[in-house]
């Protein structure tokens, strides 16, 4: 049986997620707890520094990141619009 986290999500040492893992993580997050899904995903990182698992803190590094863009409302000033 595989270690979860609060959020049902296997355990870190176990696994690496693709960017493209990370990205559907993150529209989860964001799905799930709307405008508080920055502050889910951070106190999950917090969480696991907290419990020594590295590995699983980076990975919610990772997914807050990607949620930080995709509620970023405008692109930065330098950034190419597709």
């Amino acid at each position: 049986m595989q270690a979860r986290n609060s959020y049902g999500q296997r355990s870190s040492d176990s696994f690496q997620l693709s960017q493209r893992e990370i990205w559907t993580n993150a529209l989860s997050m964001i799905d799930s707890h709307g405008d508080d899904a920055i502050g889910m995903a951070s106190h999950q990182a917090e969480a696991l520094i907290d419990n020594g698992d590295i590995a699983g803190a980076e990975l919610w590094a990772r997914i807050l990141t990607a949620i930080e863009e995709l509620q970023r409302p405008i692109p930065h000033c330098d950034e190419a619009i597709h």
